[in-house]
C-alpha cells in the first residue's frame, strides 16, 4: 500500500466553494489519504459542509478555531493534526484532478533524492 498521504485543507468562510474541492479529493485514485479540515472561525456555512462530508467518510476529520486565526496559523494547526508520511496542502477554492496525489506520491517514491512535488 502506497504511503498514507495527509492533505490539508484550511477553511474560511468557503462555502462557495468548499464541496468542489471536497469532491475533487474524494475522487482520488490513490486512496490512501487523510483529509485534515480546519476551519478558522467562519461566520457562513463552511462548518457545516465539512461535517456532513466527515460523517461520511472516516478519511476526514475536522477541527474548528472558535476565533479567526489567520491562514499560516491554522495551515500550521492542520500539518500539526497530521499523521502521514507526506503532506499536501489545499486550500479551499483547489480542485485536484482525480490522479493528482497518486502522480505526486510516484515521483515521491521513485527518488529518495526527491522531498517536494507541487502541482
Amino acid at each position: 500500500m502506497p504511503a498514507k498521504i495527509s492533505i490539508l485543507l484550511p477553511i474560511f468562510n468557503g462555502e462557495r466553494y468548499l464541496e468542489k474541492s471536497i469532491n475533487s479529493v474524494l475522487r482520488q485514485t490513490l486512496e490512501n489519504f487523510e483529509l485534515i479540515i480546519v476551519d478558522d472561525g467562519s461566520n457562513d456555512s463552511s462548518a457545516d459542509i465539512a461535517r456532513k462530508y466527515c460523517a461520511k467518510d472516516k478519511r476526514l476529520r475536522f477541527f474548528e478555531h472558535q476565533q479567526n486565526q489567520g491562514l499560516f496559523s491554522t495551515y500550521n494547526h492542520c500539518l500539526e493534526l497530521a499523521e502521514g508520511e507526506y503532506v499536501k496542502p489545499f486550500a479551499q477554492d483547489d480542485l485536484l484532478n482525480e490522479k493528482a496525489v497518486e502522480k505526486m506520491h510516484a515521483v515521491l517514491s521513485e527518488d529518495d533524492s526527491i522531498a517536494l512535488v507541487a502541482c
